[in-house]
């Protein structure tokens, strides 16, 4: 006769495959971020916002700093380097960012949008940068 399959082992992987399913979704939902206690250094994501005719981006992983003089400094992190990779100015805010997530539209030669938890410290530092008037050039 055949043999049967335990009913031990069937549950123990339906157990399994369901504990990966809810961290893979969790993994996806909560992103991994760092704020310093005053908001001016952070992690973030960020995404190219496609010129015409141009392969989509993925978000990428990034540090971030808010300079004395009101701009974003990024270094974004992997092994390749950058050319995303410097000072941007904030030019303005996403007005229907996803759930849990503001999405802000920085410029520097060309555009990106960075995006931090709602919640995060940075969040106000940010906001903050909007609300200033920008110099004009000299």
């Amino acid at each position: 006769m055949g043999e049967c399959i335990p009913v031990e082992n069937i549950l123990s992987a339906i157990a399994f495959l369901g504990v990966l399913s809810a961290l893979s979704w969790y993994l996806r939902v909560h992103e991994a971020h760092w704020s310093s206690k005053d908001g001016s250094r952070f992690t973030c994501r960020i995404h190219v916002v496609n010129q015409k005719d141009s392969t989509p981006s993925r978000w990428r992983e990034a540090r971030a700093t808010i300079t004395p003089d009101g701009l974003v400094r990024l270094r974004v992190r992997g092994v390749v380097k950058s050319h995303h990779q410097g000072d941007w100015k904030m030019t303005g805010a996403v007005p229907d960012p996803p759930k849990g997530r503001n999405l802000y539209v920085l410029r520097q030669t060309e555009q990106l949008l960075l995006r931090v938890p709602t919640k995060s410290v940075c969040v106000s530092r940010l906001d903050a940068l909007l609300t200033t008037p920008s110099e004009p050039p000299h």
